[in-house]
């Protein structure tokens, strides 16, 4: 396990701050194309020995790490007993327009709570721009609600093997009105019982009732051990997570199914051990 930085410098000023970074070898990447490149960028591990001096660097500046990741090993997602799914591959939004309109077609639109977000069900099948491109990935997920989609051929592996708790939903073409037929949305069927152990997790600050988390970018989610009695394969998670009015499940999956994934050398997806206690 590793807890990797990525920090972002503006290509228009900090000519001390990258002149350093730069003399510590570390190659900074553009963020963007041509004269949109505002940023440069560079992602460091906590245990990389430059870690001390690139924080050094960055204490004097104004230039803070802006996000973080932690990245597991193939064998300790192969030997976790169950694992949060995020997506890898993210191409774009809830149709049939960007502004809020997919929220009437999909899904159930002010019945969630207008603070917070929480409490936002699926009523309908999920409306697409178009036929996806995914290129060599077989896992998908859109931008804002982050459901998951997957090709078809998928769906057949995944019921020969006997993984429970999810299903093919169709996923509509917005401009043709029709199913798309290349790729069906991952539908996870249940939600587990309350069971998240949240002393490494930060509450995200909303002036109503309901409790939401902020993602977890440093180790692992920690869940009670006995709720994972008797559940399906994938399973949303009770708790919900985002900031803003954002608000979305977590999806979990069984070992089953990261060994499935893992030897079909499936794209698409993250997957993140997750700790039963």
């Amino acid at each position: 396990m590793k807890i990797i930085h990525r920090v972002c410098i503006s290509t228009t000023g900090n000519v001390g701050v990258r002149k350093k970074i730069e003399e510590l070898g570390i190659h900074m990447k553009p963020s963007g194309y041509g004269r949109h490149i505002l940023l440069n960028y560079f992602d460091i591990s906590e245990d990389d020995p430059r870690w001390a001096k690139v924080t050094q660097v960055l204490s004097s500046s104004a230039i803070r790490s802006t996000t973080t990741r932690t990245v597991f090993t193939e064998e300790e997602i192969a030997s976790a007993e169950w694992v949060r799914i995020g997506p890898d591959f993210v191409l774009g939004y809830p149709m049939p327009a960007l502004d809020g309109s997919w929220r009437d077609t999909s899904f159930n639109a002010g019945e969630e709570c207008s603070v917070c977000g929480i409490g936002r069900k699926q009523t309908a099948p999920i409306h697409l721009k178009g036929d996806p491109r995914l290129g060599k990935n077989d896992f998908m997920a859109i931008n804002w609600t982050f459901d998951f989609f997957a090709r078809l051929e998928v769906f057949g592996v995944l019921s020969e093997r006997g993984v429970e708790g999810v299903e093919p939903a169709p996923a509509i073409h917005d401009g043709l009105l029709a199913p798309i037929e290349t790729i069906k949305q991952l539908k996870v069927l249940e939600e587990h019982s309350p069971c998240i152990i949240d002393d490494n997790l930060v509450r995200d600050q909303k002036p109503c009732e309901h409790v939401k988390y902020n993602l977890l970018t440093r180790g692992k989610l920690k869940f009670s051990r006995d709720v994972f009695n008797n559940v399906p394969d994938l399973v949303r998670t009770h708790e919900w997570f985002g900031s803003g009015h954002m608000a979305f499940q977590l999806v979990l999956a069984s070992a089953k199914f990261v060994t499935i994934y893992m030897e079909r050398g499936w794209k698409g997806l993250l997957l993140y051990p997750v700790d039963l206690i």
